[in-house]
């Protein structure tokens, strides 16, 4: 007997997460544009900042260096897509759901981040982005299960 939706079914999961992973791909692309939009509002001058300052000194110019911030966060978008599929695995214990997706989303957004310089690479800017990451990480999780919690709760009472 086979079990649903488990790594080995047929490639399904992995075309899932492909799927997925394409979708998010412009969705990634359009909250960049949007937190760049928000950045330059709060700079207040009237001008529009895509790309941190240490960006086009790296690529040498703003535009380069704001192509390769979208094409990043659409990567970031396809990635945390296509990661998602992991809570679709449900022969897998809620504990290994967690780690791998927790790993895979710090691989790609350090990654992605050290690429667009969202942090310093010193010690202090490393810990400073390791522990923002676990702390954003840390909210969206238990609010992810508390809401599920309290879906499964309610569905129990009907």
């Amino acid at each position: 007997m086979k079990e649903k939706n488990t790594i080995n079914s047929n490639g399904k999961i992995i075309s899932k997460a492909l799927l997925r992973g394409l979708a998010g791909f412009p969705l990634g692309v359009m909250i960049a544009v949007i937190i760049t939009l928000i950045v330059s509002a709060i700079k207040g001058d009237g001008a529009y900042y895509p790309v941190p300052p240490s960006m086009i000194t790296s690529y040498r110019n703003e535009l380069n260096a704001t192509i390769i911030l979208m094409i990043a966060n659409g990567c970031i978008g396809f990635a945390m897509a296509a990661i998602s599929i992991i809570w679709n695995i449900y022969s897998w214990s809620l504990t290994k759901q967690t780690i791998i997706d927790f790993i895979l989303r710090l691989v790609v957004l350090s990654i992605a981040g050290y690429i667009c310089h969202w942090f310093k690479l010193t010690p202090k800017g490393i810990l400073f982005w390791l522990s923002t990451f676990c702390a954003v990480y840390l909210v969206i999780w238990f609010s992810v299960c508390l809401g599920y919690y309290e879906k499964k709760k309610k569905k129990s009472k009907q």
